[in-house]
Formats: structure tokens, C-alpha cells, sequence
């Protein structure tokens, strides 16, 4: 079965819900904060639709003394959250809502089970429904702890995905599956069961099985790109992505963690697909008939909250990856249904534009290199920097191995701030855009070097570097006396280098 036909069967049996951002209140305090003093921040983990690395984590530091936290956000659709206070908790959460969450500090005595304490981990109160909700779902976790432990490891899903064919990995998903209906059903005869709760987990369970098939799907995909040279790897069979008939891509009345998940790797699916169809004809010779063509697949193959979705999401990574006039130039006048998206869309692109013009603080220097390569083209970039012993950090903004590193890599600059050491960052595949805003947004000092694309490859080339992060330390004359230096999050292991050069 085409793509086309297989899209075209996916149903939809609903209207979009209509998103509007709503105050949403989320209080409480943590139970005998005496005990772990140590212990009062609290972390709340977003449902990731549409966030950028690190947008959906807050750190909510609680009083020392009352033990008391607080927050106020918007939210514009009902959806999922975690909440972490030494364990994860499920939270679901609707705009509007205003809940009050009391967590216990004994939860981190080493001795302690949660079934020993004086009072419950987590309890609930404020508004009446939301707390019955989630005291329903707290006792349901405790309810799926035996699956949870079962599925980890060995039976995990990522395990599954990389060690089974598809015939016997369809068979894991529909086992999985079953088994968690087996405990959901069983649960709704339990006390602490309340109705409100039904429609939430039919959520979770449906994308939690719909993402584990679209995943494997693209990390087949990744291995017929990456190895198809070497083995043979055949498409997957049709029948395999038939679940996606039963997709109703205008089911946006709430919003878990999994469907979260599978919507963005079903997006991920479909730029695959036309990835690889544009890649195929032989007419599209320039960016423009790229676009128009990728334009023309979201309208015709996808359909209503779904599509806009898709298009939000491409036009927002369009937004932060390629050139400030493409972006102005395709744009255009983009009008969605969902004013969530068409809001995400002018909020990023603003943010961009302010970005692209905004003064480096101190601490944070851009350099755009000229573009010749030559024999001595990595001299001449670590040339002004003679005399001083120089630590060299290749990474890109989608790298997150890299990006993992940067907050290690600002306290190492702490660390050698009044001494003779440079922190210079070559980034490599990613547009200018990408790259300062990944800066400044994430307030990576240093230098910042943008060589073009061509130089990096001279200077992969000669240094023999065949994946990113890597890392190099010069010394005061220049010549690179370590080719492979510790990363950032092995501060003595650096520190004892630096040390024989200073």
C-alpha cells in the first residue's frame, strides 16, 4: 500500500479540541523538610510538544523552612507532566487547573519504603477534580510498578527495537499492550479508581504502542540509510504500518507523554518518506522547489489538528535552521487554525529576529571566519589567540553529546578564569542562526568560531575527526599537543593537562 493511500484511510472520528492558553496554578510544600534540608527542589518535566532541548524541564526551589513551592504558568492544552521529588510522579493537568501537592521528605531516607511512611509520598488537593485524578493515577502507578520493572532492561523497548525483526517486534508491542490492559482493567476495580481517569490512560496506552511502531519504523529507516552500502536491507512489509488506519489525526482532546512522543516521531516519518521521495526526482534542483514540494506533501497527506501540527513544527525548525531570508520569504502569511501554533510559530520567529540583532553579553564572542581553505587555515584561526594556551571544542547545536557537555565546560572556564587559557568553540553544520541562538540561549560562553562548512571538512580531515564532540589543546605556541582531550565533565583529566602547559 502507497504512503498516499495508507494516509488518506486514517479516520477521523472528532473535531480538533479548540487550545486556549489558560492560567494554571501548581502548588504545594514539601511534608518535614527539617529532615533533608538539602533536599527542596522539586522538578517539573512539560509534556515536550513542540519544546526545543531543555524547554520542558523547570527547577521550582522550595522554602527552606515552611517548605512551600509554587507555579504559575500557561497552559493551552490538557496534557501530562512529570513531577520529581527524588522518584517521578504522573501528573495530569488541564488549563485552568489549580492543584496543591504535598510531598514527603522521608521519601529520601535511605531506609525507607514508600509503604513505611508516616504519611503518602505525594498527596493531593485544591481543585476537587484535578485531585481526584491525580490521586487516581498516583495509585495507578503504584498499580503498574510490576510492568514497569518487567519492561526495563532486557525487555525494554529500546532492546526490542534494535534486536527484533519486524514480525516479532510487532508481537512484543501487542504482548506489552495486553498486559498493561490486563493491570488497567483490574485497577477499575480498586477503591482508589476514579472514572476521570479512563480517557487519560486509553491515551497512554493507544500512543505508547502507535510511538514504539513509528519508532522502529524510523530507526529502520536510519539503518537502510546509514548501512544499506554494506547489507542488504529490505523495506519493511506493508502490513506493518497498518496501524496508522486507525489514527484519527484530529484526537488532540488531551495530550499524554506518549502522544506527545508519537506525534513527533510520526512527524519524523513523513520527512523521511519525502525525504527520500525528493531525493528520487531528478526536477527538484533548488531550495525553493524543496519547499514547494514538501508544502504541497503536508497539505495533501495529512489532515486537519494533524497537519497543522506538521506544519507548525516544520516552519519552526525552518525558523531556527535556515537562512533569515528564506525564512522571511516563506513564511509569508501562514495562517493556522490553532492559535497555539500559529502563536508558537510568531514567538520563535520574533525570538530568532531578536537573537540574529542582539549584542553578545560579556563573556560571549561571535567570529565569522572568511571562507578560503587553505594549508594553514586551522593556524590562521587559532593565530590571535598566540601566547595563551587554547582548549578547542568542536560540536554542533543538534549534537547532544555536545550540548551535554556545555554547562561543564562554563564552570571549567570558571575555573581558569584569571589565567592564560582560551575557550574556543568551532561549530560545525548548522546555519549561523542556529548557532548564535543556541549561544546565547543557552549562555555558552567563550569564542565562538563559525568556520563554513568546507573548512570544517579540511579541518575534520587533517586531525582525523570522525565524530563530534572532540576536543584539542594547544599550547602557548600554537601546536597542538593533545588531539583526543578530555571532555568538560572530566575536570581533573583536563585540568591535568592544562597544568603541564601553564
Amino acid at each position: 500500500m502507497s504512503l498516499l493511500l495508507l494516509l488518506s484511510a486514517c479516520h477521523s472520528t472528532s473535531e480538533p479540541a479548540k487550545w486556549e492558553a489558560q492560567r494554571t496554578v501548581i502548588t504545594g510544600r514539601i511534608l518535614h523538610p527539617e529532615l533533608h534540608p538539602n533536599q527542596n527542589r522539586v522538578q517539573v518535566q512539560f509534556n515536550p510538544l513542540l519544546k526545543q532541548n531543555g524547554q520542558n524541564m523547570l527547577t521550582l526551589q522550595a522554602d527552606s523552612v515552611t517548605g512551600v513551592f509554587r507555579l504559575e504558568t500557561e497552559l493551552a492544552y490538557p496534557q501530562e507532566i512529570f513531577l520529581n521529588y527524588r522518584t517521578g510522579y504522573h501528573l495530569f493537568v488541564t488549563p485552568g487547573d489549580s492543584l496543591y501537592v504535598e510531598l514527603n521528605a522521608e521519601i529520601w531516607d535511605a531506609e525507607s519504603r514508600r509503604d513505611t511512611l508516616s504519611t503518602p509520598a505525594i498527596q493531593f488537593s485544591g481543585n476537587p477534580e484535578a485531585a481526584k485524578l491525580n490521586a487516581s493515577m498516583y495509585g495507578l502507578q503504584k498499580f503498574f510498578r510490576p510492568l514497569v520493572d518487567k519492561y526495563q532492561d532486557q525487555q525494554s523497548l529500546q532492546n526490542a527495537i534494535m534486536n527484533s525483526q519486524s514480525d516479532a517486534f510487532e508481537v512484543y508491542i501487542v504482548e506489552r499492550e495486553k498486559e498493561y490492559r490486563a493491570y488497567w482493567k483490574k485497577y477499575r476495580s480498586q477503591p482508589e479508581y476514579d472514572p476521570s481517569l479512563k480517557p487519560w490512560i486509553e491515551d497512554m496506552l493507544r500512543y505508547d504502542a502507535y510511538f514504539g511502531r513509528v519508532l522502529y519504523m524510523n530507526t529502520y529507516f536510519y539503518l537502510q540509510q546509514e548501512h544499506g552500502d554494506k547489507m542488504e536491507i529490505p523495506d519493511l512489509p506493508e502490513e506493518f504500518s497498518h496501524f496508522l488506519k486507525k489514527y484519527d489525526p484530529n484526537d488532540n482532546q488531551r495530550l499524554t507523554y506518549s502522544h506527545a512522543l508519537f506525534l513527533d516521531e510520526y512527524y519524523q516519518y513523513l520527512m523521511n518518506t519525502v525525504n527520500r521521495q525528493m531525493e528520487q526526482d531528478t526536477t527538484i534542483t533548488s531550495n525553493d522547489q524543496a519547499f514547494d514540494y514538501l508544502t504541497r506533501y503536508m497539505q495533501t497527506q495529512t489532515k486537519g489538528f494533524t497537519r497543522e501540527f506538521m506544519q507548525c513544527k516544520f516552519y519552526m525548525e525552518m525558523i531556527l535552521n535556515a537562512p533569515a531570508e528564506a525564512v522571511e520569504k516563506h513564511l509569508g502569511n501562514l495562517t493556522l487554525q490553532n492559535a497555539y501554533f500559529q502563536q508558537k510559530i510568531q514567538h520563535t520567529n520574533a525570538q530568532m529576529e531578536a537573537l540574529r540583532t542582539a549584542t553578545p553579553p560579556e563573556g560571549i564572542e561571535f567570529i565569522v571566519p572568511d571562507t578560503s581553505v587553505t594549508p594553514d587555515l586551522f593556524e590562521r584561526l587559532v593565530a590571535p589567540y598566540a601566547g595563551k594556551v587554547v582548549y578547542v571544542d568542536f560540536w554542533a547545536p543538534w549534537c547532544a553529546p555536545c550540548m551535554e557537555e556545555m554547562p561543564a565546560s562554563v564552570t571549567l572556564q570558571q575555573r581558569y578564569k584569571n589565567q592564560e587559557v582560551v575557550f574556543l568553540f568551532l561549530c560545525g553544520d548548522a546555519t549561523e542562526t542556529a548557532w548564535r541562538s543556541t549561544v546565547l540561549t543557552q549562555n555558552i560562553t567563550g569564542i565562538h568560531l563559525k568556520p563554513s562548512d568546507a573548512q570544517m571538512e579540511a579541518i575534520y580531515n587533517r586531525f582525523k575527526i570522525e565524530g563530534i564532540p572532540h576536543y584539542l589543546i594547544l599550547d602557548r605556541t600554537g601546536k597542538v599537543v593533545v588531539e583526543d582531550a578530555p571532555r568538560p565533565s572530566e575536570p581533573d583529566a583536563v585540568a591535568s593537562q592544562l597544568r603541564k602547559l601553564l
